[in-house]
């Protein structure tokens, strides 16, 4: 790894840089360190703030219920007017503007080559001539020899980008200042990835080279399927157990276990496939709550799965079952239907003597009844009860074959279980245990449960999570669970209020007036942005949203035109059911603020590819708002993820990002509060 926490602490322009360059390699951990630390020496500086969200947010970390914990309202950089310009220009092509929208930032912040990064994003002849004699300058000795060290960084990372020939020059001067040595080239594509990897697979046992922590994850798969084919699976899991001392990735675990399992090594299995679920379950490098949701059940379902195959060739089918169950209510599809049939024919025999050990109508209820019984004596034997209890549910379910149809109902079965059997496994101070019966309780049926929350906030406050302990309280205080307060100053880790953080994390406790508008507001963590390059059109919390024009039946609607009015901005498609759900209640929300003079406007802006599906949507949704199609918008944005609202206020900044859906009172309280 090159950027490290090793580094000395330096100015917050360098820890900046020092940041930014960490993001560019996927070292999201070390990136938001040094965002923290530009943060504590300039509390207000509103980039270090930006920095910090992309940090945690490019690693692919999800925002539902994961709010941003430094409380303090991002600041509108001086540049940024003018790179947007640009970047505006260069979309449309138009070489005199762009000439002297360069000339402008040239000359306004000279030691800012970085801005000057989307000049690569065109093909104009003019253009690429303008940039390469523009890094010809930059490269000259003199100039390096006078250049700031910050400067070095962003000219550093605007070369690694544009992958110039010129980038090893740039390195020499960075390492002849006493800064490590950062790598040479850029991103592998795929076809360079699967090159990589069939290369590799050649060799006895092969090292794994430098890489991105993404590029390492698929290169392995990659081999991995390779050497399936030629019956090396051995040597997939030592390639697997390589990737873990490099990422954090569940997939090296799940990927370790499937490997282990089709060489027939059980054991071996078994630990892996335990490892991968513990991973999928725990907070990753940086987390501050959850993962991603659609990530972590990807991540879960594909390591329950293994570990039902490997207790099926063990010949446990209890706990098959119980796993092959959640895996696919997890995945929301049956994973093996060849399996599913095997654990039913083996759970024929056994869910009669289980089910005769619980007699009376309900089996499972007289089985969770005897835990409870036995829980203050005997936390071994209550466990056994819970088990039996799983196992049953999961026979009644067929091994979760049935799930998929109604995942809801299903999980509402599971989710009880697994909670109890959470708070005994805690009791008996197996806290990861704890934690993955949390979690998966969690996913099964939603964030609305406050006990479940708090139960979260104790095991992540045990592990020393303080980050995620500090939102798993604060949601569990805003759903309603008192006497939180010593908990959340404990585990607040933030630099500004920490009832102000916890009221922005989990919402106002209940019958707790509303702190006065702008009281210690903090601002909201932005989205999962994809892995690479975020458009340079997207928008950015504090910052003006970017305008857009729409062609509609009623002529052009443009978001300038609408300046002075609070805007909520939420992207759908119609084959999104919670969207049109938000858009008819957000409707009601915005006619009701209007009621009260307050000028409000609704855009629902869909990104359905046919026209055709946004017509039937029109036709039943003109009264919540303007509904329009612009599908071009979505990558213009940088929209990843449906239902995505943005709530900006009346001067036009961007206030609120969330990319998922939430509840029209969550909505109108955001509202007011721009106001």
């Amino acid at each position: 790894m090159w950027i490290g926490a090793s580094l000395a602490l330096a100015s917050p322009e360098l820890e900046l840089e020092r940041g930014r360059v960490a993001v560019s390699l996927e070292q999201y951990d070390q990136a938001r360190d040094h965002a923290l630390s530009a943060l504590r020496q300039a509390p207000g500086l509103g980039e270090a703030h930006q920095l910090y969200v992309d940090a945690t947010t490019s690693a692919g970390l999800g925002s539902r219920g994961l709010q941003e914990l430094v409380a303090y309202d991002v600041q509108t950089p001086p540049w940024f007017a003018t790179t947007f310009e640009l970047s505006v220009a260069l979309e449309a092509g138009d070489w005199k503007a762009s000439r002297d929208l360069t000339e402008q930032v040239l000359m306004s912040w000279p030691d800012r080559p970085d801005l000057l990064m989307e000049l690569w994003s065109s093909d104009h002849k003019k253009i690429a001539k303008l940039r390469d004699r523009l890094v010809e300058a930059w490269v000259k000795p003199k100039a390096l020899e006078t250049s700031s060290l910050e400067a070095i960084y962003r000219l550093y990372r605007l070369l690694r980008e544009a992958n110039s020939p010129h980038l090893p020059e740039v390195i020499q001067v960075l390492v002849e200042q006493g800064e490590p040595e950062p790598p040479a080239r850029g991103r592998f594509d795929r076809i360079q990835r699967s090159e990589i990897a069939l290369q590799m697979s050649k060799d006895q046992l092969p090292a794994l080279p430098w890489g991105y922590p993404s590029e390492l994850v698929d290169v392995v798969e990659r081999l991995a399927r390779i050497w399936e084919m030629a019956g090396r699976t051995r040597h997939s899991a030592m390639a697997y157990q390589q990737l873990q001392r490099l990422t954090d990735d569940p997939a090296a675990w799940a990927g370790e276990a499937e490997a282990w399992l089709a060489s027939g090594e059980l054991e071996r299995a078994l630990r892996a496939a335990d490892d991968g679920v513990a991973h999928a379950t725990r907070p990753r490098a940086i987390d501050l709550m959850a993962v991603n949701d659609d990530l972590q059940r990807a991540s879960l379902s594909r390591s329950l799965l293994v570990r039902a195959q490997i207790h099926e060739a063990r010949s446990y089918p209890q706990e098959a079952l119980a796993d092959l169950a959640l895996a696919n209510i997890l995945a929301r599809e049956h994973l093996d239907d060849k399996l599913g049939e095997r654990l039913a024919k083996l759970s024929r025999s056994l869910a009669p003597m289980v089910e005769a050990s619980y007699r009376g109508r309900d089996p499972v209820a007289t089985a969770m009844s005897a835990a409870r019984r036995v829980s203050d004596s005997d936390l071994d034997e209550a466990l056994e009860h819970i088990d039996a209890a799983l196992f049953l549910t999961a026979a009644i379910t067929r091994g979760g074959g049935r799930a998929a149809d109604q995942p809801e109902i299903y999980g509402s079965l599971f989710a009880p279980i697994l909670f109890t059997r959470a708070e005994l496994q805690l009791a008996q101070g197996r806290i990861e245990a704890a934690r993955t019966d949390v979690v998966i309780a969690t996913l099964l049926t939603g964030r609305s449960q406050p006990w479940w929350w708090r139960l979260r906030g104790e095991i992540q406050e045990k592990n020393g999570e303080y980050d995620a302990a500090f939102a798993s309280y604060a949601i569990a205080r805003g759903l309603g669970i008192p006497d939180l307060d010593e908990g959340l100053q404990r585990t607040y880790v933030g630099l500004g209020s920490w009832k102000a953080a916890a009221i922005q994390v989990g919402g106002l406790p209940p019958d707790e007036p509303a702190p006065p508008p702008g009281a210690d507001r903090p601002v909201v963590a932005a989205a999962p942005a994809p892995r690479g390059k975020r458009p340079s059109t997207a928008p950015s919390l504090g910052r003006p949203f970017p305008d857009f024009a729409v062609e509609t039946d009623a002529g052009t609607l443009t978001t300038g035109a609408l300046r002075g009015r609070a805007l909520i901005i939420t992207f759908w498609s119609s084959d999104c059911e919670e969207c049109l759900q938000m858009l008819a209640s957000f409707g009601s929300v915005a006619r009701q603020l209007r009621k009260e003079s307050r000028d409000t406007v609704l855009i629902g802006v869909s990104l359905d590819e046919d026209a055709a599906d946004f017509a039937g949507v029109f036709r039943l949704g003109q009264r919540w708002g303007e509904l329009v199609h612009a599908p071009g918008l979505g990558p213009r944005l940088g929209i990843t993820r449906l239902p995505t609202t943005w709530i900006v206020d009346r001067s036009g900044v961007s206030r609120y990002y969330i990319d998922h859906w939430f509840s029209a009172e969550e909505l109108e309280r955001y509202v007011r509060d721009v106001e």
